[in-house]
């Protein structure tokens, strides 16, 4: 039987979150932790003055924010409407330039976006089931420049408590109520899942968790391949 997502359930997630008073997805910590990552990865690139860059899961915004303020020409997807719109409020009140859209990174993109130096998966790769994930690096693909380079942030390995009691060691996905929310493939597995799907990988790194409530990460650098 084919496991079920239900990825517009982040956006009943964004508001609870909202409502309790939280900045997005992220805790300060996490983010913090997921910047200064992605900011080591990126100064290794040689990019054009005020270069280009989508992020795939952008959530609230607050990465895609991080970068326009660093001079990035930045465009977000997330298929949350809620959290495009609270994204949206964010660079309103920061005057910070960011094109924010609401979009199923789970089908071909339509329009597409002018194609950018860097996509970023923002933590959206890891909420992708199954097939799915095929239409996501199709995405990618299509939204990078043939010099560009793809940037994964993704969960790997076994989850650790709590996350780890709904835990398919099969699917290797977090399964509550019939429906599974997050994939956990190792990082071996992640990394040939990146080539095969058409990228060279140049590096990858695992960066294990931290703190209580964290998750062992993944970040890749890919390209696409000539």
């Amino acid at each position: 039987m084919p496991l079920l997502p239900d990825y517009l359930g982040h956006d009943t997630e964004y508001r609870r979150r909202r409502a309790q008073g939280q900045s997005g997805w992220s805790d300060d910590i996490s983010l913090r932790q997921t910047i200064a990552s992605i900011n080591l990865f990126l100064a290794e690139l040689s990019l054009p003055a005020a270069p280009t860059l989508i992020e795939f899961g952008c959530g609230a915004g607050d990465l895609s924010l991080h970068f326009a303020a660093r001079g990035f020409h930045v465009t977000g997807f997330d298929i949350a409407p809620f959290a495009v719109e609270w994204a949206r409020e964010k660079a309103s009140q920061q005057s910070i330039i960011v094109s924010f859209i609401a979009a199923d990174l789970t089908r071909d993109l339509d329009p597409l976006p002018p194609p950018a130096d860097v996509v970023l998966d923002g933590l959206c790769l890891h909420c992708i089931i199954g097939p799915d994930r095929e239409t996501f690096f199709r995405n990618v693909w299509r939204c990078l420049k043939p010099n560009g380079v793809f940037v994964v942030n993704t969960m790997c390995g076994n989850p650790h408590p709590p996350n780890d009691r709904d835990f398919d060691p099969i699917s290797r996905c977090i399964v509550t109520r019939g429906i599974a929310r997050r994939y956990f493939g190792t990082a071996e597995s992640i990394v040939q899942e990146v080539i095969q799907s058409g990228f060279r990988v140049d590096r990858h790194q695992v960066i294990h968790a931290q703190y209580p409530g964290d998750e062992d990460a993944l970040l890749i650098k890919a390209r696409l391949h000539a």
